[in-house]
Order: structure tokens, then C-alpha cells, then sequence
């Protein structure tokens, strides 16, 4: 008789380890991609929060905000220049609403609610980044539009690329043997 359950995977225990790293290489070389559709109007999707809202579902508020922090981080050296204005803090809210929106039940598990979480996190991530800006000294009157289309091009972009990223990690993630430790 044939089973229904798909047999368990006898993995190592550093395939998780290598698989985080090598999607995270992955998104920081997707930031430099530039195919048809993934670039409307010198915007790209943000790649590393996709990865953070996938990942952080599954683990604690302060492990995903310290992710969003390392996120960040790799992200400000990507771009280059000074370390402010930073993605980290963007990265880091983004990914601690993510996992305790999960914690509290408000969001299921469905693409729709993915996409949400990601669309709320560009918007929030592209305003922080204004708001850092305009700290520094930029005129606000000059930064405020722009920085609303970036914010919403980025959002929509986010949101529509993500199942390209979510789908493969979230079932390779959501298998019994890849289970967080509690």
C-alpha cells in the first residue's frame, strides 16, 4: 500500500545552514539583476526583505529582528557608502513585525498575506530610509515625492516577485526535518 506522507529526508544538520547562506547570496546578487520586469522605473525588488519575511515567520521576534540587522547591514555595504543612512533598522522592524505577527496569529500562511507583509515592509523600509534623509539634512519638499515612488514602486515590485523566492524556501523550510529549535 502506498504511503500519502512524503518519506523523511535524512539531511545532514548544516543543509539548513547552507541553504539560508546560499539564498542570501543568492538575494544580494538579485539586487544587481536587471531582467525585463524586474526594473520599473530604476527600481528593483527588495530581495532581502522577501528572504526576511520568508524566514522570520518561523523563529522568535529577536532572532528575526537581529537577522533584519545583519540583513541590513550586508545591504549598506552592497550599495555602498556611509553607514547611515542604514537599511538595518528598516530590515530590523520589518523582520520583528513578521515574526510576531505569525506569533500572534493575525497573518496565516498564504501567498496573499506574504504579499502584504512585504508590500507593508517596503513602504516601511523606503519611508525609514526618507526619514534618515531628511534627518541628514535633505529638503523635505524635494525628498518627500520621490521618495513615494521609490517607496510604492519597490512595494509593488516586492510583492510581485515574491512567490519566486517564498514558494521554494517556505516548502523547503516547512518539512519535518527543517523545524527550528524550540
Amino acid at each position: 500500500m502506498p504511503s500519502y506522507f512524503p518519506p523523511k529526508r535524512d539531511y545532514p544538520w548544516w543543509h539548513n545552514y547552507v541553504l539560508a547562506a546560499a539564498s542570501v547570496f543568492l538575494c544580494a546578487c538579485a539586487t544587481y539583476v536587471q531582467l525585463p520586469g524586474m526594473n520599473l522605473m530604476g527600481v528593483t525588488p527588495n530581495w532581502m526583505l522577501i528572504w526576511l519575511v520568508t524566514w522570520s515567520r518561523r523563529y522568535p521576534v529577536l532572532v528575526a529582528v537581529v537577522t533584519g540587522v545583519s540583513l541590513g547591514l550586508v545591504q549598506d555595504a552592497l550599495v555602498g557608502g556611509d553607514w547611515v543612512p542604514t537599511h538595518a533598522l528598516g530590515l530590523a522592524i520589518a523582520g520583528g513585525v513578521t515574526a510576531w505577527s505569525q506569533r500572534q496569529n493575525f497573518m496565516r500562511e498564504d501567498l496573499i498575506s506574504i504579499a502584504l507583509l512585504v508590500f507593508v515592509g517596503a513602504v516601511g523600509i523606503e519611508t525609514l530610509l526618507g526619514i534618515q534623509f531628511w534627518v541628514l539634512g535633505q529638503d523635505f519638499g524635494d525628498l518627500w515625492p520621490k521618495q513615494q515612488r521609490l517607496a510604492l514602486t519597490s512595494a509593488v515590485l516586492s510583492s510581485l516577485w515574491m512567490p519566486l523566492l517564498y514558494v521554494p524556501l517556505n516548502a523547503w523550510w516547512r518539512s519535518p526535518d527543517c523545524e527550528p529549535e524550540s
